[in-house]
């Protein structure tokens, strides 16, 4: 997703989605 590709910037909704990817 783009939303993950994108900083850590990001809200905490995309992290929390980063880190569950990750």
């Amino acid at each position: 997703m783009a939303v993950a590709q994108r900083p850590i910037a990001t809200p905490d909704r995309s992290l929390g989605i980063s880190r569950g990817n990750w």
